[in-house]
């Protein structure tokens, strides 16, 4: 059986550090492809097919 030792419990772990240089680029690159897509307007989904009904899971239960 091990013994108890009077020290108490373990430290806490390191707290975490994060560079914030690389969410600013991400954040620039998500922003950049928005405002591609928001450029083309409603455009982006004129060729989509339209999904028929018995294809909708919530249409069609047995799906």
């Amino acid at each position: 059986t091990p013994k108890p030792t009077a020290s108490g419990p373990s430290p806490p772990p390191p707290s975490i550090t994060f560079d914030t240089s690389l969410n600013t680029s991400a954040d620039d690159s998500r922003n950049q492809l928005m405002r591609s897509i928001n450029a083309l307007g409603e455009s982006v989904t004129s060729h989509l097919k339209k999904v028929p009904g018995e294809l909708k899971t919530h249409k069609n239960s047995q799906l």
